[in-house]
Parts: structure tokens; sequence; C-alpha cells
């Protein structure tokens, strides 16, 4: 009997340990479970307005390179301490060089919530392997662009970079639209050319960021940059 339960026990481990998911068609909806895990983007993935998205705790989305997570609709993404939920490039080949398009991907972009009621989050979430890798400007590239309110809490985003003297210069971007409160994050061990964290564009929208960290970062011109916008910025630490 004991010969059976462990054989049992490696098939569903090895069944596991096999399973992936390919996303090939956009939009997205419904849930993203760990039994699907990895899901592989292959397309831009876009989140309709008036639409969901739950990822589960322990869920590993890996992204093709030039692709994107666009969400107008709302996406719950709350793992946990022990099972965070990873956002990463399905090839880091050739990430150190910015403008080629293998060896990342094009992060996650927030845009204007399109909806009645918004209960997106990123919580317990690893964000990594970004990178601009596009010659010239794009707007709307970032690991993390928020362009309305959100709750980002105990995340962890590396490995990023937006480097090239063309591109837009940042980590994470609180566009506007709406107050973003951020805690318990750290973001470490990235290139940009301008600054790692981007608040505000005018808006007069206050932002919070609280018990985070930046360090570790290289080639930037500041580690924050503030534009005519209000953050409450209590207990940032170890800013390098």
């Amino acid at each position: 009997m004991k010969k059976i339960i462990y054989t049992l026990v490696i098939l569903i481990i090895t069944f596991h340990a096999n399973a992936q998911t390919y996303i090939n068609t956009s939009p997205v909806s419904g849930t993203w479970t760990l039994a699907g895990s990895p899901y592989i983007v292959t397309v831009a993935a876009f989140i309709n307005g008036g639409t969901s998205l739950t990822i589960d705790p322990g869920v590993d989305v890996k992204f093709m390179p030039n692709t994107v997570f666009y969400i107008q609709g709302s996406l719950v993404a709350s793992g946990t301490s022990a099972f965070p939920i990873t956002f990463e490039a399905n090839d880091t080949t050739g990430w150190h060089d910015d403008i080629i398009s293998n060896g990342g991907w094009h992060g996650i972009n927030f845009q204007p919530y399109q909806g009645s009621s918004d209960n997106s989050i990123l919580k317990n979430c690893i964000i990594k392997d970004y990178k601009h890798g596009v010659n010239g400007n794009m707007n709307g590239y970032a690991a993390l662009y928020i362009y309305r309110g959100l709750h980002v809490d105990s995340c962890d985003i590396s490995h990023c970079q937006s480097i090239y003297n063309g591109a837009e210069g940042e980590i994470v971007l609180f566009q506007g639209g709406g107050a973003v409160e951020m805690e318990h994050t750290r973001i470490h061990d990235c290139r940009t050319r301008v600054a790692t964290l981007r608040i505000g564009t005018g808006t007069g929208v206050s932002n919070y960021v609280h018990d985070s960290r930046i360090d570790h970062n290289e080639g930037l011109v500041c580690a924050i940059w503030i534009i005519t916008s209000h953050c409450h910025r209590t207990s940032i630490v170890n800013i390098m």
C-alpha cells in the first residue's frame, strides 16, 4: 500500500511540473489557476473594460518578447508570501541589450479603468525582466505603468531596464487618473535612464508610498521623480 501511495504522489508532482497554458488569443478573463501554471503569453494580452481576471497564488506568468499586459478592466493578482505570483520574461537571452526584442517583455499597463467597480490589486507579486525594447520614446511601456488608482502591496520589482537614450526612462510610473498606494514594496537591481519611480503628471492626485525600498539601481538621474503631484512619502527607506 505504501508503494502505491508513493507512486501516486510522484505522478501528481510530475503532472503539475509538466502543466502549462499558452495564451495565444486576447482578451483574457476568468481565473488563472496553479494547475494551469505557467501561463505563457504569446500576444499582447488585454483585460477588457467591464471584465476581470483573477490570478491565484503561486501562478507563474511568462511573457514572450514584445508582449505587454494591458488592463482596462480589473486584475486581481493577490499572492501570498509563501506563494507569490510571478510576472517574468519567457526568455532573458539578450536582456543586456535594451533595444533588441529578445530577452524581455513590455510590462504591465493599468490603463484608465473602464467599468463600474474596480477591485484591482497587486499583492505579493514578483515583476521582473521588463525592458523598454523600442528605439524611441514609446509611451506606456514600463515594468509597472499605472494610469488609475491601484493598491500595490508587498511586491518585488527587479531586473528591469529602460536605459536607452530614446526610451521613456523609468521602471514604475504613476501616470495619474487616481491615487496609488504602494507599500512594503522593493524596486531593485534595475537599469534606467531617468528615474526608478516617476510620480504624477500634474493631476494633483495624492499618492502614498510607504515602508518601501528603492535600492541597488544604476544609470538613473534620480530614484524618485515627482512632477507637480502630491506624494505622501512615509517611511521610504534605502533609496540608493
